[in-house]
């Protein structure tokens, strides 16, 4: 069975429901990308299906469509077991082209090391082939990095399309919104069992507070609605010399037949930039060169909380001292945003911001 996706703005997360993987209930899926033209308007009639397949689509039309997730018992509750090695059964099913997905994980925010049956190096990122219509089950193994003795951690696990495409200042905003997007479920429990001597990662909580002004809300108004006002629609940008691409800006570039992503160079300034979700959520955010995590980017941490809202834009500029940029070449970056989680945000899930272009300022 094939299934439709509605592509949407890059800002926004996409998550569906998959089907089952023989007997084990996936926690988490992805919804498949299924046409070529991420710009097409689309309507949905009331006798809408978005499980169908157009007789006007050919199989071998479908370059992305995939779904993944942890796979768990009927009726079980998602709660991991801490042994102190956390192991668990997760699933790729790609219903498209033959694609590598990478998968990432992240303990209360934290991105963690963790290795697999079949790769027994701990890795930030491991990358899995997948053929067309085939099911792959790795198994998933780790020691937290974080967690004292009765506390409960939240475990994201993250899936990505397409991890090894290379960015390039040509790179159109068509292959961005397939290329690293994101799988991001809801959490898994994990509750600490037995005593550990962990010392959590360093966290930076300094970062500029500004107001929504009214005219940028008008920016994200959609049909009676406001994509601010959502509590599952953050929006997290990197910013080039400070300057906010709006929704408006990238549909008129879009129109125009233009890029409307951002290209960076080495002598620009990076500003990380968060806003919307409705009521303040506070999440932990990290950077991430060319897939790998950037070391004390956060005035010196790996990681900084922020706490947007619809009424609170957060800004925190990057130390671009930071990026070890390879000359005479493009590199990409992205952040990771993870949701802090209290039973009040339980319903909130990851988000990555566009994989952005960026190259030493002599290439």
């Amino acid at each position: 069975m094939k299934r439709l996706l509605t592509v949407l703005c890059s800002a926004m997360l996409l998550t569906a429901c998959a089907e089952k993987p023989d007997s084990a209930v996936p926690v988490a899926s992805m919804p498949d990308v299924t046409t070529n033209d991420p710009f097409a308007e689309t309507t949905q009639a009331d006798d809408y299906d978005p499980f169908a397949v157009s007789d006007e689509t050919e199989e071998d039309d479908v370059d992305y469509a995939w779904s993944g997730g942890v796979e768990w018992e009927p009726g079980k509750e998602l709660v991991l077991d801490y042994a102190p090695t956390v192991t668990f059964p997760y699933f790729f099913d790609n219903s498209g082209k033959r694609n590598d997905f990478g998968l990432l994980i992240f303990v209360n925010g934290f991105r963690q090391p963790y290795r697999t049956d079949t790769e027994p190096d701990d890795r930030i990122m491991h990358t899995f082939a997948v053929d067309r219509d085939e099911i792959i089950h790795p198994k998933i193994s780790f020691e937290p990095i974080a967690g004292d003795m009765g506390e409960t951690l939240s475990v994201e696990t993250i899936g990505m399309l397409t991890p090894s495409f290379t960015l390039t200042d040509q790179t159109t905003d068509a292959a961005l919104n397939f290329h690293h997007h994101i799988l991001a479920p809801y959490p898994s429990e994990l509750t600490v069992t037995q005593k550990t001597d962990l010392t959590p990662p360093a966290v930076c909580s300094n970062y500029t507070e500004v107001p929504v002004t009214e005219e940028l809300r008008k920016q994200y108004q959609r049909s009676g609605e406001n994509v601010l006002d959502k509590p599952d629609e953050i929006i997290l940008e990197a910013l080039k010399n400070d300057g906010l691409i709006t929704p408006a800006d990238r549909l008129k570039a879009n129109s125009q037949g233009g890029i409307a992503k951002t290209v960076f160079s080495g002598d620009d300034s990076i500003t990380l930039c968060m806003l919307g979700g409705g009521t303040p959520c506070r999440y932990r955010v990290s950077m991430y060169l060319n897939h790998e995590l950037v070391r004390g980017v956060f005035d010196g941490c790996d990681y900084i909380d922020m706490t947007p809202s619809a009424d609170t834009m957060c800004k925190k500029e990057i130390d671009m001292s930071r990026l070890e940029l390879p000359q005479d070449e493009f590199s990409h970056f992205y952040f990771i945003a993870v949701p802090f989680y209290t039973e009040k945000y339980s319903k909130r899930m990851a988000v990555k911001s566009e994989s952005a272009a960026i190259s030493d300022a002599e290439s």
